[in-house]
């Protein structure tokens, strides 16, 4: 039950406004070390993929060019 509930935290987790990056990767790491302690395989690649999801559109620049070097 406490990994289905982590999973949805972990899907609806959006950087706020106000937030810097740092802050952001913070949340993320924070909420997939729990995940994993609970049971969950979490990788790198879907720690930075879910960090450029989760990026405000004034990222939307950095999102498109790190994109774009994965190609």
């Amino acid at each position: 039950m406490r990994l289905q509930a982590l999973r949805r935290e972990y899907e609806v987790l959006t950087m706020e406004e106000d937030e810097t990056v740092g802050q952001c990767f913070d949340k993320v790491i924070n909420l997939t070390n729990q995940m994993t302690r609970n049971g969950e395989i979490v990788t790198d690649v879907m720690k930075v993929e879910k960090v450029l999801r989760t990026l405000t559109s004034r990222f939307d620049h950095i999102v498109m060019a790190w994109k774009n070097l994965r190609i």
